[in-house]
This record gives C-alpha cells, structure tokens and sequence, in this order.
C-alpha cells in the first residue's frame, strides 16, 4: 500500500509541476511558432513538383552506345493522405524501337525515422520494381540508390534528382550490373507545362480515364490512308467490321464507319493509352455519382448496382457527345 499511495503522490507532483510550468512559461515562448518537422519539410518539398511536366528522355542500352531518345508527359501529384509524389509518365520510344508506347509510375515518400527520401518505380517494360533510398544534399539535389536483379543479372541503380529553378528537374539513373563500371542509363529533362490546380473546399476531383477522340466516318478506308499519312497506325480494331483504333506519338483515335452518329469526346476509365488495365483507378459509377452530384445531365447511366465494364454518356453544351466506356472490370480486379 506505501508503494502505491507513493506513486499516487509522486503522480500527483508530476501533474501538478506540469500545470506549473504551463502557468509560469514565458509567454512569448508560448506563442512561438514551432519550426516544421524534417519530414514535413521534406513532404512539402515533393509537393512542389506536383503538375504536368513535358519530359524529354535518353535511354542508353549499354555505356558509350547511341542514345535512344523519347518523349513522355509526366503527371506528378500528392497521394495516399499526402504521403507520396506519385509519378505517372506515358511515352513513346522512337522509329528505331518501332514507336513502342511505355508507362512508368514511382511513388517517393520521407521516412522521419531514417532521414531518407524513400521511392519504388514499376515501368510497363519489367515485372521488376526498383526500391532506391537516399538523402537530400546541402544544395537540394537528392541521389537515391538501389539494388535489384533483372533478367538474372544483379543490378545497382543511383538516381541523381536536380532541380534547376522551381520549373526544371534533371533525373540521372546511374546503373551497374553483375559489378560492371556504372554507367548512365538513363536521362529525363522535365519542364513543367502546368501547375496542379488548387482545388477550392468542397470541389471533387474527376478523373475520366485514358482519353480519344472517335470519329464518325464515311469510308473507313479512305480515312485510314489519310491517318496514316499523318504518323498514325493501327493498333486495334478491325476495318472489315468498320471500326479502327489508330496512335501516334501523343494521340489516340477511333475510326467508325457507321458505328456511331457523331464525333465523340471518348474516356476510357481503367485504362491507359496501350489498353492494358491500370492497377488502380476510380470506376465509371463513382464518376458518374459525382458528376450527377455537380448537376450534369447524362443521356447514359450506368446501373451503379453492377460491376465490371459499363458506359456513361452526356452531351456538352454545343452538343458533343462526352463518352465514358469502361472495358476494365473494376479497381483492384
């Protein structure tokens, strides 16, 4: 019982020196702010890359060999409570790697614990995702690094990130394999085309999806001839059944030959420009809830009681149709 009437004492010392101290605190020292915390900082400091980049992009196979160039959008923004920089770049490699599209996304976050800018990046060229970790140096530039095996080969990568002024970022990617001399793998110039815009209390964010336009032809033929004049190829479709889906390096079109009435707006959610399903997306009913909950008019629903692959369609003030076709069968599926 001495024991524990002793604790309930000192218990009651420690309370009350606290509610002391509280009283006689400086109040000045009450009201000083306190300095943000490293990962706070840090947070912030992803935060500031959030936007639309134009990416222009080297690749190098092997060290002293040519240079394969390529373009890529990059789409950067905060996800997962603020937590993480995702970002999403979709390119195209050059004629020489036959105008192949490719898809990387990372995801960089700070661990407080470590001091460390953690990220992982997945590419639609490899089942391998890369973890690199490293910290941030006196002048801002932030190099990473990684071990990782691919194609049976033990790989180590360095990512140097280098941002020259708030709208230009360079990212190195130093390899080495099997303990080979490093060499630079990759290169990517981005210049920010667009900040993300602040969203205003209250308002919802829609994402549609992959976007195309579809075009309502008269001879699919003769429109496939012209396309293709212009840099586009086919890469789905089927013209004896009188539709074509057709790229080039940045744009995606549908060619429909008594198909649909009209030229089309068309998003595809689930998807990305190569038609492979995305790991996560919003699902065309959660899109069309919202969009009913901002007072648009859909001339399509889709029952919000199914899953898997449904549309939604609605017609914009000049009369264009605005189509939502989702073929995925659902988030996470």
């Amino acid at each position: 019982m001495r024991t524990r009437g002793a604790a309930i004492v000192i218990s009651a010392a420690c309370a009350f020196g606290a509610v002391a101290s509280e009283l006689w605190q400086d109040p000045a020292a009450k009201t000083a702010p306190k300095p943000p915390s490293p990962t706070a900082k840090a947070l912030e400091a992803l935060k500031a890359d959030e936007g639309v980049w134009n990416a222009e992009v080297s690749f190098w196979i092997k060290p002293g060999g040519d240079a394969i160039k390529s373009h890529a959008v990059l789409n950067a923004k905060m996800d997962i409570g603020g937590m993480f920089l995702e970002q999403r770049f979709d390119g195209t490699f050059g004629p020489e790697m036959g105008s192949k599209p490719w898809t990387s996304v990372s995801y960089t976050g700070f661990n407080g614990s470590t001091g460390e800018y953690e990220a992982v990046r997945m590419a639609s060229s490899s089942s391998t995702m890369i973890n690199v970790r490293g910290k941030a140096k006196p002048d801002g530039t932030i190099e990473m690094s990684g071990n990782y095996v691919m194609m049976g080969m033990k790989g180590t990568e360095r990512d140097v990130i280098r941002h020259e002024g708030a709208d230009k970022c360079v990212i190195e990617t130093w390899m080495s394999f099997d303990g080979s001399p490093e060499f630079k793998g990759a290169e990517m110039v981005l210049t920010r085309m667009m900040q993300k815009a602040e969203r205003k209390e209250g308002e919802t964010e829609v994402n549609l999806g992959n976007f195309s336009v579809s075009l309502a032809v008269k001879d699919i033929a003769a429109s496939r001839a012209f396309y293709e004049k212009l840099g586009f190829k086919k890469i789905g479709g089927d013209q004896a059944k009188s539709w074509l889906i057709m790229q080039n390096e940045t744009s995606t079109i549908g060619l429909f030959q008594g198909v649909i009435p009209k030229n089309t707006l068309t998003y595809n959610p689930g998807w990305d420009r190569t038609c492979a399903t995305l790991p996560a997306f919003e699902d065309v009913r959660s899109i069309q809830k919202t969009l009913k909950a901002k007072g648009l008019e859909l001339t399509l629903a889709a029952d919000e009681s199914t899953t898997g692959p449904a549309s939604v369609m609605l017609i914009d003030p000049d009369g264009n149709p605005i189509l939502l076709d989702q073929h995925a069968a659902g988030p996470g599926k």
